[in-house]
C-alpha cells in the first residue's frame, strides 16, 4: 500500500500514546498494521473512519445489523475481521465473536493476524486480556471469550456468540453459480443467524464485496431491517458519511481511495469488464438478464483470414448421441486463434447423429480444417467418441472436463466478449440462428435446452476459449 500523507508528529509521553492507542480504535488498527506488516506502508483513508463508527457501537446492546460494502484491497476485512475482534477482547475479555468466511482458508487468515496481534508485545503493553488457547480457527481468552473461525456451509452444533462477522461469504470464482450463492445465503439464514447468544441484542456485521444482484448482501437487503454502508471504489452521487463524530461529504465523481485513483480505476475496468468493475469496485451488481452478452461486443470479417505463422486452428465439439427429431443437435465450431486473443469463427456444423455419423463427421471435420486440436468436453457420454476418435488416428483430439458449470464459464468471458476477441463472418448459413440466439441467450433460462446456443456458450464464451488458450499457451505451443 502506499501512503498519501504522514501522520503529524505530536510529543507525548508513551503512557500518553498507550492510552490513546487504547481507547481509539481507528489509532490502535492503523499501529496494529504496522505491527502486523512492518514493511507495507499503509494508506490512511477517511472512510476507515465509516467502518469504525459501525464497529463502534457493536457489543452495546444496540443489536446491530450491518452491512458494509467496500471494493478489494480497501483493508475492510483488516479492520473487521483481524483488528477489531483484537481490540474489543482487550476491553472485553469475556466477548465472544463467531467469524466466517467463504473457505476455512480464508476464515483462518484473517484469524492468524488477530492472533499474531493478539501474541504481540504491542498488544501486551495495551491490554491484559491474554490467549489460553490459540489455534488456527480458535482463540480463546482466559476470561472465556472468544474469536472462532468458521468456513461457510460449516457446521456449527454447540457454537454461540455474543457478535457474528461474516467476511467475504462468496468465492469471487462462484459469482455465476446460482447453487453457490444459494447455498451461502441459506446457511447464513438458516445457521449462522441462529447462532447469537441473545438474539435480542447480539450483533451482526456482513463486510463484502458486491458481486452479484442475489449475493449475501442483495438477499438480506431484500429482507430488510439491515444498514447499509456503500462504498464504491468512485462516488456515484454526493454522499453525506457518518464518521462517528462528523459528516464526511463526499462529492460524485470522487475516488474512494486516493491511492486507487479515476486513471487507474479506468485502467482496471478495461482489464477486468464493466460488468465485473460494477459490481466488485462500484458496488453496483448489473442484472443477470440483459448484460450477458451485448451484440455490440461482436465483431466482423468480410474475408476469412489467411493462416499466419502462429495462428492455431482449434475445433471444439458440444455433441449428442442420439439423432432422433426432438434430440439435440450436435454442434462443431472451427476458430482461427490470432495472437491469444482474436478468435475467429471459421465454420459451424451442426447436425442430428447418431454415434457411428458423429464419429465419422468428426474425423471429416478434422480432415476439412486440419485443426491443431480437437476438443472434446470429457464427460461419460463423450468418452466414447474420443476413444473411438483416437482409434481412427486423430492425434490432435483432447479431452477437455469443465470444473464449472456453463453459466459460470460463459460469464467468465465476458471481457474477451467486450474487448472485441470473437469474430464472425458478415455471411454464413448459420449467422441468422446465431443471431437469434445469441440475442436469446441474453435472457434465456439456463435450464433451456438451446444446443447452437449451449455451444457457444460453452465454446467461444467460455469452455472453448479458455480451453484454446489453455492449448496455445500449453499443448500447441509444445508441439
Amino acid at each position: 500500500m502506499s501512503t498519501n500523507s504522514a501522520a503529524p508528529i505530536i510529543d507525548m509521553t508513551a503512557a500518553e500514546r498507550d492510552a490513546i492507542f487504547r481507547e481509539d480504535f481507528m489509532t490502535f488498527a492503523y499501529a496494529a498494521f504496522a505491527v502486523l506488516y512492518p514493511t507495507s506502508t499503509l494508506s490512511f483513508e477517511w472512510f476507515h473512519e465509516a467502518v469504525a463508527a459501525v464497529l463502534a457501537i457493536v457489543g452495546t446492546g444496540q443489536r446491530v445489523r450491518h452491512i458494509i460494502n467496500a471494493p478489494p484491497r480497501s483493508l475492510k476485512s483488516f479492520l473487521v475481521s483481524s483488528a477489531w475482534p483484537a481490540f474489543k477482547l482487550g476491553h472485553h475479555p469475556s466477548f465472544q465473536i463467531l467469524c466466517a468466511s467463504y473457505s476455512q482458508d480464508l476464515a483462518n487468515t484473517f484469524s492468524a493476524d488477530c492472533r499474531r496481534l493478539m501474541e504481540s508485545s504491542f498488544y501486551h503493553n495495551l491490554f491484559p486480556t491474554r490467549l489460553a488457547k490459540s489455534t488456527e480457527d480458535e482463540l480463546r481468552t482466559s476470561a472465556g471469550g472468544f474469536r472462532i473461525a468458521k468456513s461457510v456451509n460449516s457446521t456449527l452444533t454447540g457454537l454461540g456468540g455474543d457478535a457474528l462477522i461474516i467476511d467475504d461469504p462468496l468465492s469471487a470464482n462462484d459469482i455465476w453459480s446460482e447453487p453457490a450463492r444459494n447455498n451461502a445465503n441459506e446457511w447464513f439464514t438458516r445457521n449462522l443467524m441462529q447462532r447469537l447468544n441473545d438474539k435480542a441484542k447480539g450483533d451482526i456485521i456482513v463486510v463484502m464485496q458486491r458481486l452479484h444482484q442475489d449475493d449475501l448482501t442483495g438477499h438480506l437487503l431484500q429482507k430488510g431491517g439491515w444498514e447499509h454502508l456503500v462504498l464504491p471504489a468512485i462516488a456515484l452521487k454526493d454522499m453525506a458519511v457518518w464518521l462517528g463524530d462528523r459528516d464526511h461529504l463526499w462529492r460524485v465523481g470522487e475516488p474512494l481511495q486516493t491511492r486507487e485513483g479515476l486513471d487507474l480505476l479506468a485502467e482496471l475496468k478495461v482489464q477486468i469488464g464493466a460488468e465485473t468493475f460494477n459490481a466488485q469496485h462500484l458496488q453496483e451488481p448489473l442484472p443477470e438478464t440483459g448484460n450477458l452478452l451485448d451484440p455490440a461486443w461482436l465483431k466482423w470479417y468480410e474475408q476469412a483470414p489467411i493462416r499466419q505463422p502462429g495462428d492455431q486452428f482449434v475445433q471444439s465439439w458440444d455433441t449428442a448421441h442420439k439423432s432422433g427429431p426432438t434430440n439435440d443437435y450436435s454442434v462443431c465450431i472451427t476458430f482461427l486463434i490470432r495472437n491469444n486473443n482474436h478468435y475467429y469463427v471459421l465454420d459451424v456444423f451442426r447436425k442430428q447423429m447418431d454415434f457411428t455419423q458423429l464419429c465419422d463427421a468428426a474425423q471429416a471435420q478434422a480432415r476439412t480444417h486440419q485443426p491443431d486440436a480437437v476438443l472434446i468436453e470429457e464427460h461419460a457420454s463423450d468418452t466414447p467418441l474420443i476413444v473411438e476418435c483416437k482409434r481412427r488416428g486423430m492425434a490432435t483430439v483432447i479431452g477437455r472436463r469443465p470444473n464449472k458449470d456453463k453459466r459460470t464459464r460463459m460469464a467468465g468471458e465476458t471481457p474477451k466478449l467486450q474487448a472485441g476477441s470473437l469474430i464472425l463472418p458478415k455471411a454464413a448459413p448459420w449467422l441468422g440462428e446465431f443471431r437469434v440466439e445469441y440475442l436469446a441467450s441474453r435472457a434465456v433460462n439456463m435450464t433451456t435446452r438451446s444446443t447452437r446456443c449451449r455451444s457457444f456458450s460453452t465454446g467461444a464464451l467460455s469452455l472453448r476459449l479458455v480451453a484454446a488458450l489453455n492449448l496455445t499457451s500449453a499443448t500447441m505451443i509444445q508441439a
